[in-house]
């Protein structure tokens, strides 16, 4: 078989759109920020923040206006955790800006939301730190999860250790032995 001059150029077409059609998809997929501009700050957690995954969303007043990029413990003892969050650069993030770590008690999920801030406080510059807080609510949810943890466990030591067939045997002995015992009060 006969390759042709034509043949060559339709094969290297088709491999250079298909890679490009791939490469771009993989970006759009992943999040980057490779064509877009975004102002990065750094949220500190002196908490858990089970649930938050990098690509999480940011949100300012319950609008998105950013993603989760990173995700790690400080060299500080003991350790907080820095989230690293790209944000949309006309987010009026000022100095006294807050992060509360919100998300879902049912699906685990976590988002960050961005607060407050005043006019006289001034911009944050990029690369700055936003104290972060977990609420009472996620709090909550944490220890909800704790005590079912704690709640399967007993009942799972219930069913194999008191709810045996000896101990159910026994049991049937004893409201036989019960019944008896009531009959004979009653004569």
């Amino acid at each position: 078989m006969r390759r042709t001059g034509r043949d060559v150029v339709l094969v290297v077409t088709f491999v250079t759109v298909t890679s490009t059609i791939l490469v771009g998809a993989l970006l759009w997929l992943a999040g980057a920020n490779l064509f877009r501009h975004v102002h990065r700050y750094y949220v500190l957690f002196d908490r858990s923040v089970s649930g938050l995954a990098p690509g999480g969303t940011v949100e300012f007043q319950g609008v998105t206006v950013g993603r989760v990029q990173d995700i790690r413990l400080t060299d500080t003892i003991p350790p907080k955790v820095s989230v690293a969050i790209d944000i949309d650069p006309n987010t009026p993030v000022r100095k006294d800006t807050r992060a509360e770590l919100l998300g879902s008690v049912v699906t685990g999920i976590k988002f960050i939301a961005l607060g407050g801030g005043t006019e006289a406080a001034g911009p944050l510059p990029s690369g700055g730190v936003i104290p972060g807080s977990v609420t009472a609510f996620e709090q909550l949810g944490d220890q909800v999860a704790q005590i079912a943890s704690r709640v399967l466990g007993i009942v799972d030591r219930l069913d194999t250790e008191v709810f045996t067939k000896e101990n159910n045997a026994k049991l049937g002995e004893l409201v036989d032995d019960v019944s008896v015992l009531a009959d004979s009060l009653r004569v």
